[in-house]
């Protein structure tokens, strides 16, 4: 028997993406453990079920911009993680990259009217026309 996810229908609750993100909790910014990327899969995975981290393992921001340049871009990365092409994001949860002046390419969750992105700083609520792709996740 599969393990429950926290997918109802074909629409993840609001409840449900507020969970994972009390999951994850509040810890130091670390490359290949507590970063952008790995947030955004964990919270995927808790709502789907299935784990795309696997297999994305790096340990510094310079083997991490590595594995990204090797796919052109984090959209690129993602596009080629998910095995789909980007489209509009229209469900809390699912998976978005969004675009800063002076950052690059950050990955997040939507949620609301906004996208939660963990940066070096800390969590950030970013706006929605910061995203520049997003992919609805495959629900089960």
């Amino acid at each position: 028997m599969k393990p429950k996810t926290a997918i109802q229908g074909k629409k993840i609750s609001s409840f449900a993406v507020n969970q994972a993100f009390n999951e994850w909790g509040r810890n130091r910014f670390d490359y290949g453990l507590i970063d952008c990327c790995q947030f955004t899969a964990f919270v995927a995975q808790r709502l789907t079920g299935k784990d795309y981290s696997e297999g994305f393992v790096y340990s510094s921001k310079l083997e991490a911009y590595d594995i990204i340049k090797k796919h052109g871009d984090l959209i690129d990365l993602f596009t080629h993680i998910l095995g789909c092409k980007p489209n509009e994001a229209i469900n809390d949860g699912d998976p978005c990259i969004i675009e800063m002046d002076g950052v690059g390419q950050i990955a997040g969750v939507k949620y609301g009217d906004s996208v939660v992105c963990l940066l070096e700083q800390g969590f950030a609520r970013l706006p929605n026309h910061m995203i520049r792709a997003s992919w609805t996740l495959c629900h089960k």
